[in-house]
C-alpha cells in the first residue's frame, strides 16, 4: 500500500488529459468537451466543481457527475444545471464520464474507489492536476469560499446540516468567509480569536466578508460570534 502523502503534495498520479472529442468531419467540426466526474464534494471537490461550472469555466471540460455519500444534503450548494448527483459509486463508473477526479484524499475509502474506477476503465486524477487547475482557473490563486448564514441565533451552512457547523480548511490555503445576517435588530459577527480574524459586527440584516490564510499547522480552533459567544460558537479544522 502506498503511504499517505503529505497534504501539500497536490498530485499523486500524472495522467494525460484527453483531447476534446471532435465530430462532424473536417468541415464544421465541433468540439465536444471532456466529461468530468468528481468523487467527493468536500473542500477540494466543491472548489473543483465551482471552477468547472462558474462563469469562467473552460469550454473543453464539462462537469457531468458528482459522487458523495451525502449528495442529497450537499446538492443545494452548487447551482449548476446538467450535473447528476449520486450516493452510488456504480452510477459514476457506469456513466459516460471521460475523467474521474478523486478529491477525497487519504487511503480509506478513496483507495477502494480508485481501484474500482480503474477496473471500470476510467481515467483517474488524484486531487487536482496542475494542468487541469491552470485551465480551470488560469492565473487565479485558489480561494476556499465559506458561506455562513445567521438565523435563529446560530450559524448555518448550505453544505452542512449541523448548527454552528465544523468548518474544514487545508493548511496554508487562502480562505474567504462570507457572513450573512438575516436577523433584524440582532448584532452578529464571525471571529476566529486564535488567528485574529474577524468581520465587522453586522447590526441587523446585511453581509460582510473576511479573507485570510489558514495556518500551516494542522489542528482545530474555535470560531464564534462576539456578542453571543456562549451559544454561537463552532470549530474550524485545519487539515
Amino acid at each position: 500500500m502506498t503511504p499517505r502523502q503529505p497534504r501539500d503534495v497536490r498530485v499523486a498520479v500524472q495522467v494525460p488529459i484527453p483531447a476534446p472529442h471532435r465530430a462532424g468531419g473536417d468541415e464544421g467540426e465541433t468540439d465536444v468537451p471532456a466529461r468530468i466526474a468528481i468523487l467527493g464534494f468536500g473542500t477540494v471537490g466543491s472548489a473543483v466543481a465551482r471552477r468547472l461550472t462558474g462563469p469562467a469555466a473552460p469550454r473543453d471540460f464539462r462537469l457531468t457527475h458528482i459522487f458523495d455519500r451525502r449528495a442529497d444534503e450537499k446538492r443545494a450548494a452548487l447551482a449548476a444545471a446538467g450535473v447528476a448527483w449520486t450516493t452510488r459509486l456504480e452510477e459514476v463508473l457506469e456513466s459516460d464520464a471521460d475523467i474521474v477526479v478523486e478529491t477525497i484524499g487519504g487511503v480509506d475509502p478513496a483507495a477502494g474507489w480508485i481501484r474500482a474506477a480503474l477496473v471500470a476503465g476510467a481515467l483517474i486524477m488524484i486531487a487536482v492536476l496542475p494542468r487541469v487547475a491552470a485551465r480551470v482557473s488560469p492565473g487565479e490563486p485558489a480561494v476556499h469560499e465559506i458561506r455562513l448564514v445567521v438565523r435563529d441565533m446560530a450559524y448555518h451552512s448550505a453544505t452542512d446540516p449541523e448548527v454552528n457547523p465544523t468548518l474544514r480548511v487545508r493548511a496554508g490555503e487562502r480562505v474567504r468567509v462570507i457572513l450573512t445576517n438575516t436577523e433584524t435588530g440582532m448584532s452578529h459577527d464571525f471571529v476566529i480569536p486564535d488567528w485574529k480574524v474577524s468581520t465587522r459586527i453586522l447590526k441587523g440584516k446585511g453581509s460582510e466578508t473576511v479573507e485570510f490564510t489558514a495556518p500551516a499547522t494542522i489542528g482545530t480552533h474555535a470560531y464564534n460570534c462576539t456578542p453571543h459567544a456562549a451559544t454561537m460558537r463552532g470549530t474550524i479544522a485545519v487539515e
